[in-house]
């Protein structure tokens, strides 16, 4: 799943700039992303069926050391997600949706990458919005 939208944005962005370190970088933080919206719904789940009111994200009671945090962890996780998807790991994704033979840009595709991206974010939100702790305030 995480390849596909690899691939997906790896192809989208190298056929509008035509750099291909870009195209790696840029797929490399849509998978981010992507990771980010399913961990943030399977939160949001917790939060709705469980009644869990804590914040996932409170590591300390101080806001600054909170928020400094947030971002080593963030500049970490952009460094992994480098450093995952090497040359040979391109290569070998390249290779397994070879354009000759997989049309990627097709409808079903598209409607696949968008559902796969943003449908965990948007049930998500509707799930944390309408959570019991939401609903008491």
């Amino acid at each position: 799943m995480y390849n596909f939208i690899f691939y997906f944005v790896y192809k989208f962005r190298e056929r509008r700039t035509g750099d291909l370190s870009d195209a790696k970088f840029t797929a490399g933080l849509g998978v981010l992303f992507t990771l980010i919206f399913h961990l943030l719904f399977i939160g949001s789940c917790f939060r709705y069926f469980l009644n869990y009111e804590e914040k996932f994200f409170d590591f300390t009671s101080n806001k600054q050391l909170n928020n400094i945090i947030l971002v080593l962890i963030g500049i970490s996780l952009i460094v992994f997600i480098t450093l995952f998807y090497n040359k040979a790991r391109t290569k070998r994704i390249l290779a397994k949706y070879d354009e000759r033979i997989y049309n990627i840009f097709s409808i079903k595709n598209v409607i696949l990458f968008f559902a796969i991206t943003f449908l965990p974010l948007i049930i998500g939100m509707y799930l944390v919005n309408h959570s019991s702790m939401i609903l008491e305030n």
